[in-house]
């Protein structure tokens, strides 16, 4: 089950990345990604590996255009980060600005 929610997780956010740049708003889009998500676990047990990669991701992309907070949020990111997944390393730098979440591992 976790091999194929990770196959799943990396889908979605390949294509998310994908259709970013077709969309007039970044935020739209999101927003209906994330409304794709949530409806399409809808009675999976939670947590959900599949919904907390693709959250993070969007929560990635969120970071980078919100200007003034752009700082707070990445450090805050690096901290739940951190709390979230099994040998994150706050301190590292993270790649592209995002992490790979199909390969990372859940404390849950």
């Amino acid at each position: 089950r976790r091999e194929y929610e990770a196959q799943e997780a990396a889908k979605a956010v390949r294509g998310i990345s994908e259709q970013s740049a077709s969309w007039e708003s970044l935020g739209v889009m999101l927003q209906c990604a994330w409304t794709e998500v949530r409806n399409g676990t809808k009675g999976e047990p939670a947590p959900n590996f599949f919904r907390l990669a693709v959250c993070c991701s969007i929560f990635d992309k969120v970071c980078g255009v919100v200007g003034n907070y752009s700082g707070l949020l990445l450090e805050l990111r690096r901290e739940m980060y951190a709390c979230l997944f099994k040998g994150f390393d706050p301190e590292a730098p993270i790649p592209e600005g995002h992490c790979d979440y199909a390969r990372m591992l859940p404390f849950f």
